[in-house]
């Protein structure tokens, strides 16, 4: 006759609760009623630091520990360019109109102030260009950027003599402040195109627009003092405001024609593509424009003028009512 089998712990009572009086074996430290589920997490069990080795959080400043906090203070930059923080964004379903299949974002972690610079491709040479342009002439200001592990950045930055700030490979979040910059310009870029009506392959524009009006309208990073709660991103970045004209992406404006007839209108009208900024993101007084015959034939030429005016009444887009727009 063969012996009945018993299977669990004996000293364990119909719950798989140990008995009283009884005291639970241990393997290495863990409890072996552990070893059944591996539940809660416990910080003796090798096994359980292995299989639920999670990636480290990335906390807020509020819910870092104090040695952090002052880290992060000492750390902090004091001027515009001293560090920045970039990233890539990558267009595989809509080519821009000029083949362009993504765009940098540079981002002031001091000021916030943010740029865009459409590229055809992820190559050295226009990230490297894409920095010239952001930083102009004060380039040697600049003491760290920081990124995720791309070579073409990575090549960029040594041959700019930028000092590199990598983050950790194989994580979910690289890079916190460029990767919510990019949802925000995602966002914003879709939505000024849906309501100017302009067709989606002119992004390169839409974003080349916010490059001017979001560093014009979005308040600056670490506002601490009441002189400082006001400021934009331009003005904390620059150090003075600007006067221009606040025009929608792609509404209706006149531009001065630079060959009109000598009694007729001065004016020719055109959709409104925001305003020039030169090297170093200056701005001059310029505004770029695409002439609207030009764009009911179909063809693209972007016009600079210094000169344009506004109809009155409420904003027309010609690329969603054209017949309501004024010849």
């Amino acid at each position: 006759m063969s012996e009945k089998v018993e299977h669990g712990n004996p000293r364990e009572d119909d719950q798989g609760k140990i008995k009283e009086g009884e005291e639970e074996d241990e393997v290495e430290g863990v409890p072996c009623h552990h070893l059944i589920t591996h539940l809660p997490k416990s910080r003796s069990c090798d096994t359980c630091k292995r299989a639920k080795l999670y990636e480290q959080p990335h906390r807020r400043a509020e819910n870092q520990s104090k040695n952090m906090k002052e880290a992060r203070m000492v750390e902090a930059p004091t001027f515009f360019l001293e560090k920045l923080s970039v990233d890539h964004i990558i267009v595989r379903d809509e080519i821009g109109h000029k083949g362009e299949t993504c765009t940098f974002v540079m981002v002031d972690v001091f000021s916030g102030f943010t740029s865009m610079v459409p590229c055809e491709h992820k190559t050295a040479e226009e990230v490297e260009m894409a920095f010239r342009r952001f930083c102009g002439k004060k380039r040697p200001g600049i003491v760290q950027v920081v990124s995720d592990r791309a070579p073409e950045i990575k090549s960029a930055l040594r041959n700019l003599g930028f000092a590199s700030e990598p983050a950790a490979p194989y994580q979910k979040i690289k890079n916190a402040l460029a990767e919510s910059t990019i949802r925000t310009i995602t966002g914003m870029t879709s939505s000024i195109l849906i309501h100017s009506g302009i067709e989606l392959q002119y992004w390169p524009l839409a974003q080349k627009y916010l490059e001017w009006a979001y560093n014009i309208t979005a308040p600056a990073r670490g506002i601490e003092t009441d002189s400082e709660e006001n400021l934009s991103r331009y003005e904390k970045a620059m150090g003075y405001s600007i006067d221009c004209f606040m025009v929608p992406f792609g509404a209706l404006v006149w531009y001065k024609d630079p060959d009109p007839y000598s009694y007729g209108p001065k004016g020719e009208p055109a959709l409104f593509l925001g305003a020039e900024l030169t090297d170093g993101m200056l701005f001059k007084g310029c505004y770029r424009v695409w002439p609207l015959e030009q764009f009911q034939s179909g063809v693209f030429k972007e016009h600079v003028s210094r000169t344009i005016a506004i109809p009155n009444g409420q904003w027309k887009f010609a690329a969603l009512t054209p017949q309501s727009v004024p010849a």
